[in-house]
């Protein structure tokens, strides 16, 4: 079992991010996504949260 170190749940479906190979659950990885992915990424998520 892995623990997501964004929101401390203990799930099973923890993905290793692309960008720092930090761990995160699915529900927080789009939100890590914001803060480590590349910039055109941040871009897209910040228009679609508008």
């Amino acid at each position: 079992m892995t623990i997501c170190p964004e929101c401390y749940g203990v799930g099973e479906a923890v993905i290793s991010c692309g960008f720092c190979g930090a761990y995160v659950c699915e529900e927080c990885y789009m939100r890590h996504l914001v803060m480590c992915g590349p910039d055109d990424e941040k871009q897209k998520l910040s228009e679609t949260t508008k």
